[in-house]
């Protein structure tokens, strides 16, 4: 069967080099055009020539420039060609980001040909893939899908499939099987020429290796922070424990030092030395530096030029 390709250039740009491609892909194509597309070389015009020369590349500008001409044009081509050969012939292959086009795919289907529109435009907006990403984890859906693909020796050939592949596989709903074809295609894991999946296997392997070294990080920092977290709460443990075990020590002194200083002013040590006497009473000698130092460092007592003042906390009223 003969091969036509009908091709909107205007909305679906192609270089001189994608051209020459189809030309040794397609029996005849169509170009149709209303305003001059730019970025060909003179080079691509002269490799281009004999193909227009042969009547495999045929060339339609169109009369007048306006909204969707070469649609309109196109339309027209799809017409005559439906007359000039017989459905068991050609295969027709339209492409455009115009979803209008698919009318006249539809229409050249009820004629009984076979035909297809090939578009690059999004399987879905990007409102619904912004939507969809805020519920679900699609990393996590890819990632997935992508391990399933490595392992497999037939993959989906055609877009429908593929889709229909992400829903069983992944169980998911059509929305969410559209989002996920369109990542990828971002992440270039596939590619489609006309309108079949091709599967770039190095770029797969190199994703998933790159999310198995990005997940071991995760989880060594994680264990990292677990270890820090858990040495942060011993610490604080301790040092809490530390805490307690000294406000008990305060507490004991204080006790033991009441009776002695909960008295007329007077009759209260006035100096370090007479101080350090009456601590002995309380504590053993041996601790009396360390007490005194606890007292002074818990603003319990003051010295100044060997004179004490007590803190109303050891009187006990």
């Amino acid at each position: 069967m003969k091969k036509i390709l009908l091709l909107d250039i205007e909305n679906l740009p192609k270089t001189e080099t994608e051209l020459l491609k189809y030309c040794s892909q397609y029996n005849y194509i169509y170009l149709v055009y209303a305003k001059t597309p730019s970025g060909f070389s003179l080079d691509g015009v002269v490799k281009l020539a004999p193909f227009i020369s042969s009547g495999k590349l045929k060339v339609l500008k169109m009369p007048k420039v306006g909204k969707d001409a070469a649609d309109f044009g196109l339309t027209f081509i799809a017409g005559q060609l439906s007359t000039q050969f017989k459905s068991s012939d050609v295969v027709f292959e339209v492409m455009s980001n115009d979803h209008s086009m698919e009318y006249v795919v539809d229409l050249l289907k009820i004629a009984k040909f076979q035909a297809n529109l090939i578009s690059n435009k999004p399987l879905v907006t990007p409102q619904i893939v912004k939507e969809i990403k805020s519920e679900i984890n699609v990393d996590s859906l890819i990632y997935q899908y992508c391990e399933y693909l490595i392992k497999q020796g037939s993959r989906p050939s055609k877009l429908d499939s593929l889709i229909n592949s992400l829903k069983a596989i992944l169980k998911v709903e059509e929305d969410v099987a559209r989002v996920l074809v369109e990542l990828l295609k971002k992440n270039k894991i596939i590619k489609f020429e006309n309108n079949k999946p091709n599967y770039q296997d190095t770029v797969l392997q190199s994703y998933l290796k790159q999310k198995n070294i990005t997940a071991e990080t995760a989880e060594t920092a994680e264990t990292a922070e677990t270890a820090e977290t858990a040495e942060t709460a011993e610490t604080a443990e301790t040092a809490e424990n530390i805490g307690y075990k000294l406000d008990q020590k305060l507490s004991n002194i204080r006790l033991r030092l009441m009776p002695f200083l909960n008295v007329i002013p007077e009759k209260r040590p006035k100096y370090l030395a007479s101080f350090e006497v009456l601590l002995e009473k309380c504590v053993p000698k041996e601790q009396v530096s360390e007490t005194l130092e606890l007292l002074i460092k818990s603003c319990l007592i003051s010295v100044h030029k060997r004179e004490i003042t007590y803190s109303p906390q050891l009187f006990g009223n």
